[in-house]
């Protein structure tokens, strides 16, 4: 669309034109939350930003293994020095059975993050004090239990 060039200003139609063509590359991005099924305004973004939809869609990728935060807690490692080893945090909750390591209580899988009563990965030494991010050295807790604790070695 080209400017009106005498007066520097944009024609009524080519500001019709130019809303209606925003309104259309709108439309053409937004998708369908993957919970909810209302249309999402951002092209990329999969689900709404609703408190219901976020507490579904984390709950349901902790259940599917696919946690990002083990993306942190190896950078976490390396920038410490530590050994790291390569592994999913629902690795970790089968392995020790939805148990917590801590106060030996059952953890539901259907709670998230930042639910007290969450699962969370805790290092048994943890990694400030030169433990390792390595499956021998990691168990499931209670996110309560986890923070609770801190870097203390028990």
């Amino acid at each position: 669309m080209a400017r009106d060039v005498a007066n520097a200003r944009w024609t009524p139609e080519q500001k019709a034109a130019r809303v209606a063509h925003a309104a259309e590359l709108v439309a053409a991005a937004a998708k369908p939350c993957v919970i909810c099924g209302v249309a999402v305004g951002k092209a990329g973004r999969l689900r709404c930003p609703q408190e219901e939809c976020r507490r579904a869609y984390n709950a349901k990728r902790m259940r599917e293994g696919g946690w990002t935060q083990a993306v942190g807690y190896r950078r976490r490692a390396r920038l410490a020095k530590a050994v790291t080893e390569s592994f999913r945090p629902i690795e970790i909750f089968e392995r020790d059975s939805w148990e917590c390591g801590i106060c030996a209580r059952p953890v539901e899988r259907s709670r998230c993050a930042p639910d007290p009563l969450s699962a969370s990965v805790d290092h048994i030494v943890p990694v400030s004090l030169g433990g390792d991010h390595t499956r021998a050295n990691v168990r499931l807790a209670h996110l309560r239990c986890n923070i609770r604790r801190g870097n203390r070695v028990v």
